[in-house]
């Protein structure tokens, strides 16, 4: 009966669906797995790439892709080298964290902020602490600013631009716009 057409296709679907790390649409997998039957009944496994595009209805180049990606998924668990202690996770980069050169440059940056800061008065160094992000992470809005210091948001944005005017003087524009593209990164 056709409840039987309907049953192998659920059951065809599910195999699909759970069987493998990766999901493929359906018409991928069907075309894979006639590939492989036609494999199965042809002697040595040589199928003519004519009766594949005949029988799946995608070229053989595609279908070689795909059978390819199905087929390689690689465990990152998977140990590598000799000693038998590294694995294929360890070997991939962290591209959350910073590099060691760009880490570098942000200590020294630090250090030389710090420097700087230090010889400005310390209302403006801490008005431009907070308004950059410096004191803890957060960079605090003028308002924000203000109602920390207990001034107001206007005065909040006269001390960062006094401080920033004598930093600029130290420091000189080129130096000041190079350490902000650093922060901006």
């Amino acid at each position: 009966t056709y409840a039987a057409w309907w049953i192998r296709r659920a059951m065809l679907t599910a195999i699909n669906s759970y069987s493998r790390m990766i999901r493929i649409p359906d018409y991928l997998f069907r075309a894979v797995r006639r590939l492989a039957q036609m494999r199965a009944l042809a002697e040595g496994g040589l199928v003519d790439e004519g009766e594949v595009t005949e029988a799946t209805g995608i070229s053989v180049e595609r279908l070689r892709l795909v059978e390819a990606q199905v087929n390689e998924i690689i465990s990152l668990d998977q140990v590598i080298g000799e000693d038998g202690e590294e694995t294929l996770e360890d070997r991939i980069p962290d591209e959350s964290g910073l590099s060691p050169e760009h880490e570098a440059l942000r200590l020294l940056f630090r250090d030389e902020l710090e420097r700087v800061l230090a010889g400005i008065p310390a209302r403006q160094a801490f008005a431009i602490r907070l308004h950059f992000g410096i004191e803890d992470g957060y960079p605090y809005s003028l308002a924000e600013v203000g109602r920390v210091m207990k001034v107001s948001r206007e005065r909040a944005r006269q001390l960062v631009k006094e401080g920033m005017e004598k930093i600029a003087g130290r420091w000189g524009e080129r130096a000041l716009e190079f350490y902000r593209g650093l922060l901006g990164d």
